[in-house]
């Protein structure tokens, strides 16, 4: 095993850790935890494009590990009453439809799908509101901010999910 698939597993096993405090609203420790979870998503793709050591298992491991990273944030948010519901069930809906998509192309196409700069852009709107909501728990004048920044997310969202779609079909359209 190498280090970036390795700070990749470190990453999910983050998960329930930061779910956990979370879900206590121990947001100190939520924040810490997602905060670093998030660092080693940043060191593992460095690292292994530095490095030429990406595997077809970090293809895999990687992506799956920053979604659950991020929906166990907003199932944790929803559940501790900072954001809707609805927020959570868009990002939901989305990674669905988008893992279906790239499953197809994987086993139809042999592809596998990368990430673009519009979905990065997305995690880290997402990352930033977040971390946003949950500081909004110490500091109540950010509080109002807390939707807006979502609102935001979920448009950077679509974006993506428009582009992907673009993309997926191009490559289908290819093969």
């Amino acid at each position: 095993m190498n280090l970036p698939n390795f700070l990749t597993i470190i990453r999910l096993l983050l998960v329930p850790i930061m779910a956990y405090f979370l879900i206590s609203r121990d947001f100190t420790l939520a924040i810490l935890f997602y905060v670093l979870a998030s660092v080693t998503d940043i060191l593992d793709g460095y690292i292994a494009r530095k490095y030429n050591l990406i595997t077809d298992l970090g293809k895999i491991l990687d992506p799956l590990a920053d979604k659950l990273l991020q929906f166990s944030a907003l199932v944790g948010l929803w559940v501790v009453n900072i954001i809707p519901f609805w927020i959570t069930l868009i990002f939901f809906l989305k990674e669905i439809f988008m893992g279906l998509g790239a499953i197809k192309l994987l086993r139809r196409n042999d592809v596998v799908v990368s990430s673009k700069w519009f979905g990065k852009l997305s995690t880290i709107l997402f990352f930033i509101a977040i971390v946003f909501s949950m500081f909004s728990e110490y500091f109540m004048m950010l509080k109002p901010y807390v939707l807006p920044m979502f609102i935001l997310a979920i448009l950077s969202l679509f974006f993506a999910f428009i582009m992907y779609l673009i993309d997926f079909i191009n490559v289908q359209k290819k093969n």
